[in-house]
C-alpha cells in the first residue's frame, strides 16, 4: 500500500484509481447533465468557455456564465463557501 494524506492517501494505486472514478462521477452528477460539459471541458480537457459554448453554437459569451453555474454546482457538491 502506498502512504500519503489527501483524499484517497493510504490506499493502493488500483484503489485509488476507483475511488478518483467514483468521486468525478458524484461530483458530475451533483452538478448535473446540463453543466457537466462545460465542466469537464473547461476543467479536464483544457479547453475555454468561449471555444465550449461556440462548439455548441452558442456566442462566446455564453460559455463564461454557464461555467459559472457549473463551478457553483461544484462548491455547493464540496460545501465550498
Amino acid at each position: 500500500r502506498s502512504g500519503g494524506s489527501g483524499w484517497f492517501g493510504g490506499m493502493a494505486p488500483n484503489e485509488r484509481a476507483a475511488a478518483a472514478r467514483v468521486a468525478l462521477r458524484t461530483a458530475l452528477s451533483a452538478v448535473g447533465v446540463v453543466l457537466a460539459p462545460v465542466v469537464i471541458d473547461v476543467l479536464i480537457a483544457d479547453q475555454s468557455a468561449g471555444v465550449w459554448s461556440r462548439a455548441r453554437g452558442r456566442p462566446a459569451a455564453h460559455g463564461l456564465p454557464t461555467l459559472i453555474a457549473g463551478l457553483e454546482s461544484l462548491a455547493l457538491h464540496f460545501d465550498v463557501e
